[in-house]
């Protein structure tokens, strides 16, 4: 392959690393006991356990790693048309976008909203990746449910203790609060020095900035979309219709506009579960650590991004 091609391919393999780091958020170590509880409860202790976030998340590392395939099997065709291999591949995978020179070029350089992009992945990989360092194995822990009186106990039914107050805790489940184990110790070394959920801005960064990488002018995803989607109308109104400001939006809506809107509606949603667990996660700590918790937070007082939120 040619210098560039290399280059090229370089960027494809890093971006596709980066975005599995980025949202590699590690699950929870439940024991038994904690486990049975939280399923009983039908609650989700952490964001691993949200079917919505972890389908979104592993469509996305789908997506992201046929992508890149696609493009070193593409760059491998190009730079030996006649080889067996090549032949292969072009009989298992779609000719028209590999041989095709009138879209989207796939070893263009990048533009200026892939770069930006592609530095959002590596931005949120390297927190990922630092958070997970500095907390060690208590990047494991899982919030447990507990009972208002007295804390720090698994829940348990109000039915089966003499007195419990009707308590609600911050996320607004009813009859328990969320709490850590006894052996818990609260981690504020490294990225924690600057804000106090850098994995979950990691996993944030990392989802925005995959959808400004691979859905740009010169990604595989892209291409196709624009070889296979553009221009079909998602809604064929009836040309009888009289024509007003509705209508003519409608006209104007297609699979491509509709795939990327559910693309941005998939990423608020998994911002959602973020933000609901970092919520959890500081009613936790707040209940454990009290005077250290309260000066921690009096210090770092930006949950996801400095200066902003």
């Amino acid at each position: 392959m040619a210098e560039h091609g290399i280059s090229h391919y370089g960027v494809a393999i890093l971006a596709a690393l980066a975005t599995h780091m980025g949202l590699s958020i590690p699950g929870v170590d439940h024991t038994l006991w904690e486990a049975v509880t939280v399923k009983g409860l039908e609650v989700e202790s952490s964001v691993k356990e949200s079917l919505y976030t972890t389908l979104v998340i592993r469509l996305t590392k789908i997506l992201v790693g046929s992508c890149t395939a696609y493009e070193l099997l593409s760059g491998y065709v190009k730079s030996n048309p006649f080889s067996q291999a090549s032949r292969l591949i072009l009989e298992w995978l779609p000719g028209d976008l590999l041989l095709s020179d009138k879209y989207d070029s796939l070893h263009s350089s990048l533009s200026r909203t892939r770069a930006a992009g592609l530095a959002l992945l590596l931005v949120g990989a390297l927190l990922q990746l630092s958070a997970r360092v500095s907390l060690g194995k208590y990047a494991y822990f899982p919030l447990i449910p507990a009972t208002p009186a007295p804390r720090r106990m698994l829940y348990v039914p109000a039915s089966q203790l003499p007195v419990i107050p009707d308590a609600q805790n911050s996320s607004g489940e009813k009859g328990f609060i969320w709490s850590l184990r006894a052996t818990h110790e609260l981690v504020t070394s490294g990225p924690y020095e600057v804000i106090r959920h850098p994995m979950y801005t990691g996993a944030i960064l990392t989802l925005f900035g995959s959808g400004l990488y691979y859905l740009s002018s010169g990604s595989t995803l892209r291409s196709f979309l624009i070889q296979h989607l553009r221009g079909t109308p998602l809604l064929a109104l009836p040309s009888h219709w009289t024509p007003t400001v509705i209508g003519e939006k409608a006209k104007g809506l297609t699979w491509t506009g509709l795939l990327l809107g559910v693309v941005l509606l998939a990423a608020i949603g998994v911002v959602r579960d973020l933000v609901t667990r970092a919520r959890r996660e500081d009613a936790a700590l707040e209940e454990h650590f009290q005077k250290r918790w309260a000066y921690y937070q009096w210090r770092v007082r930006y949950s996801f991004m400095p200066g902003l939120f």
